[in-house]
């Protein structure tokens, strides 16, 4: 198991968090021993809020979540992206998406899209649907990952449309030419509905200028108009993972 001792989320959700990802090698262990360690980590990180990614693939581990008690909020695709599959992208694309572009954001660049995301962009995520917690938090929670990933040197990228702001991305540079793609975000204003899938033409903008070989990350299943978009853009899904999560 990969067991993520989340305390930024004391900050955010106001508990005690424990994130926790069943690995191939735990498919060796009994439905039993797999709970019983679970219980255990939960007890060991003091957590009242426990998030558990399974494979979809691994059926018997995610019934037997389901009569643990564990209540089944999300899917998430972990998805990948080859350089070759983004400049065909661009190529492809470019006709029907002139004027879109990116730059990197000013310290008021960073307020502004922090104002922006607590206006309410993201109501899909499993933050988002859970009544515990609720858009107004799942907001201020992504809010909060901004700053942090701003503070530790990741550079937040506007996507731009004539040169005006539309949204959104964060980019995170790995070794070997790998760029993890963190969050990606549309502004509320009604002027630029309808334009998220420029989001990836910028993005992919981005990581061809900067010489990176791999895109990879993770999108919500529960947002299938994101899902579809990224498909058209060539990413491809690598794996799907049932999300679990039990408050205590």
């Amino acid at each position: 198991m990969k067991i993520v001792d989340a305390k930024w989320e004391v900050r955010n959700l106001g508990c005690k968090t424990v994130e926790i990802t069943i690995e191939k090698s735990d498919r060796k262990k009994s439905l039993d021993a797999i709970c019983t360690e679970l219980e255990r980590e939960i007890r060991a990180h003091d957590a009242m809020y426990v998030v558990v990614k399974v494979d979809t693939r691994y059926s018997d581990i995610s019934l037997r979540l389901q009569h643990e008690d564990y209540d089944l909020i999300e899917v998430q695709a972990i998805n990948r992206l080859t350089r070759e599959a983004a400049e065909q992208a661009l190529k492809q694309f470019a006709p029907f998406v002139e004027g879109v572009g990116y730059r990197a954001a000013t310290p008021e660049d960073v307020e502004m899209v922090v104002r922006e995301v607590k206006k309410g962009i993201f109501t899909t995520d499993r933050i988002a649907l859970d009544p515990q917690f609720g858009i107004e938090i799942a907001n201020l929670r992504y809010a909060n990952w901004i700053l942090d990933e701003v503070a530790r040197g990741t550079v937040l990228y506007l996507a731009t449309y004539n040169d005006a702001p539309i949204g959104f991305f964060i980019n995170r540079k790995k070794e070997r030419g790998r760029v993890q793609g963190l969050l990606t975000g549309l502004f509320t204003d009604e002027a630029v509905q309808g334009f998220g899938s420029l989001l990836d033409y910028a993005s992919y903008q981005e990581m061809l200028d900067h010489g990176m070989r791999v895109l990879e990350g993770g999108v919500s299943m529960n947002n299938p108009r994101v899902v579809q978009i990224h498909q058209a853009y060539g990413q491809i899904t690598t794996r799907l993972l049932n999300v679990f999560i039990k408050h205590l």
